[in-house]
């Protein structure tokens, strides 16, 4: 699985390799870094943290959102929405439970494709006993707290 938990970085870094990107984009990628290493230092644990982080993320989301408004960027490249994608991975990453099941790798947090649901289509009665035809229909999500699981049907 692809380590998308800082979803809005790669976004910005992706956009700066491209030979043509708004000027500003270097501008936006060093107040990303200020806000994620500003952030990376509080912990969602403590309350007085936890307004901290959220005063961070107004801050730098209101800059963004600004940004789109006067059209440097639009509302398709996803730079405004991955804000906050980031911003739930900084706030869930700090307790405790999840911190330990990341480091062991038992859980994944972030962006990723996820099961929605199952089901059976045969191509006829029949074939529904020997072939039931089964699907598993995957969704993208932007953001999950999920653990990996193998079903053998």
């Amino acid at each position: 699985m692809k380590d998308l938990k800082y979803i809005h970085g790669l976004n910005i870094t992706q956009k700066i390799k491209k030979k043509k990107h708004p000027p500003i984009l270097k501008e936006v990628h060093s107040k990303y870094l200020d806000w994620k290493t500003e952030t990376e230092k509080l912990n969602s644990e403590n309350s007085h943290d936890l307004h901290k982080k959220v005063e961070l993320l107004n801050v730098y989301k209101n800059y963004i959102d600004s940004l789109v408004e006067k059209k440097y960027f639009k509302s398709q490249d996803k730079l405004a929405s991955s804000v906050i994608e980031e911003f739930l991975f900084q706030l869930f990453k700090d307790i405790p439970d999840i911190n330990s099941n990341l480091k062991q790798g038992l859980i994944y947090v972030g962006q990723a494709k996820a099961y929605t649901d199952l089901s059976f289509a045969p191509k006829n009665f029949i074939d529904f006993v020997d072939n039931p035809g089964v699907y598993i229909n995957k969704k993208n999500q932007e953001f999950i707290i999920s653990k990996k699981v193998n079903c053998i049907f």
